[in-house]
């Protein structure tokens, strides 16, 4: 069984859905979790809740920056990767659980936000580990900035509020109200005032920030790339247009 979080989990190490069952004993109750994928360029954030359940704010398809960040409906994009990967853990067993000081917290129904226009639609879900991870990797991570002064939250205190709030529509914004703050306000009292990872200036996220850094980044490359193309096209086109000022002064003559 794991162990309460008063004792706050600072971070581990990066490991696969592979790894998982020899490492789950290091992971405890209210641990916030970071899951990373390779093709994608930011993170996202659970809270664990033992066994192998974890608890987050997602849409069906979960690694759709473009839909995140921009608001637009563009799950066409990951439909394929998620069906594939639905078919490969899909196994029809039941729903797991997991149990603390008598209260039972069961994973989501994993038809939640399946169909039509829920497919959209953003979910506090409780779902496996290695369903969230997706052939990515994950660590626990509680190192998250002005969190220092937070008292973190009892097993009995999160597993009343999980139960009261599991499956539930939730508005979301990637600024203002994603995934890591969730969790961070899941995992510390008061934590609406500081958020985990929470630029104090202005209220976003570490993994907004982080987005922010790489567009800051590509925006860069992308202007070098241009600088270099017409700094290379501009003396072909000086030379054209010395040449068309040659034609028409001889033909003038």
């Amino acid at each position: 069984m794991s162990k309460s979080t008063e004792e706050d989990r600072r971070e581990t190490r990066w490991i696969s859905e592979q790894e998982w069952q020899d490492q789950k004993c290091h992971y405890q109750i209210g641990d916030l979790i970071e899951f990373a994928s390779r093709e994608k360029l930011y993170r996202h954030w659970g809270m664990f809740l033992g066994g192998n359940l974890v608890v987050h704010v997602t849409a069906h398809t979960l690694w759709n920056p473009v839909r995140d960040f921009f608001g637009r409906d563009d799950t066409i994009l990951d439909m394929a990767s998620q069906t594939e990967f639905e078919e490969e853990h899909e196994n029809h067993s039941p729903p797991e659980q997991t149990e603390w000081m008598g209260m039972v917290i069961w994973e989501s129904p994993r038809s939640l936000g399946r169909h039509g226009t829920d497919r959209t639609t953003y979910f506090i879900k409780v779902e496996h580990i290695v369903r969230i991870v997706q052939k990515g990797t994950f660590r626990v991570n509680n190192n998250g900035q002005n969190t220092a002064s937070l008292k973190a939250k009892s097993a009995d205190e999160i597993f009343r509020q999980i139960q009261s709030v599991r499956n539930q529509k939730v508005e979301y914004c990637i600024r203002t109200k994603n995934c890591e703050h969730f969790v961070t306000s899941w995992k510390y009292h008061n934590a609406d005032d500081v958020k985990s990872g929470v630029n104090a200036d202005n209220g976003t996220s570490g993994q907004v920030n982080l987005a922010y850094k790489i567009g800051g980044v590509v925006a860069v490359a992308l202007g070098g790339l241009a600088l270099r193309y017409f700094n290379k096209t501009d003396p072909e086109e000086k030379q054209k247009e010395k040449r068309k000022t040659f034609e028409r002064g001889f033909s003038s003559q």
